[in-house]
């Protein structure tokens, strides 16, 4: 799933780095000591959180996603951009609790792994590779608090 900025553009678009950041950094801090010997993590474990925008987005029209990782093109990174975005629905996100904005933005970090020469790529999956996810918090994110309670 090589995706590149491929996102219904119609709308208006901010950073959300002060406030998905800190959230998304913690949760790699958390995760990423974990090692479980079925890979249910992918690589969650070898990501550079500074290699991240988080972007929030204000849709013309409700997209079919509530949240979305993309790569940047290279052209884009010369210019300063870094080489991932999480771009999220504000709309959306404004009515999670703050497990669920962690389980979203957890699930959006599991779709970056890398490729053979060791640069970013998106990483599809099914449900299989989300079992341990699931089995934590349950198939609707409705047991968020379990694997991301507040500490």
């Amino acid at each position: 799933m090589e995706t590149a900025i491929k996102v219904e553009l119609k709308g208006e678009y901010r950073s959300a780095q002060e406030e998905l950041g800190p959230i998304a950094e913690s949760l790699l801090n958390k995760f990423g000591q974990q090692n479980p010997n079925n890979g249910d993590f992918l690589k969650i474990s070898t990501i550079d959180f500074k290699n991240i925008d988080f972007i929030w987005f204000m849709p013309k029209t409700v997209p079919h996603w509530l949240a979305k990782t993309v790569k940047i093109p290279a052209y884009s990174i010369c210019l300063g951009h870094r080489p991932l975005a999480v771009i999220c629905v504000k709309s959306l996100f404004d009515f999670f609790t703050p497990q669920m904005t962690k389980a979203v933005l957890f699930h959006e970090l599991m779709h970056i792994g890398y490729d053979e020469k060791g640069n970013y790529k998106l990483v599809s999956h099914d449900i299989q590779d989300f079992k341990s996810l699931v089995k934590e918090i349950g198939i609707d994110y409705q047991q968020a608090e379990k694997m991301f309670g507040e500490e």
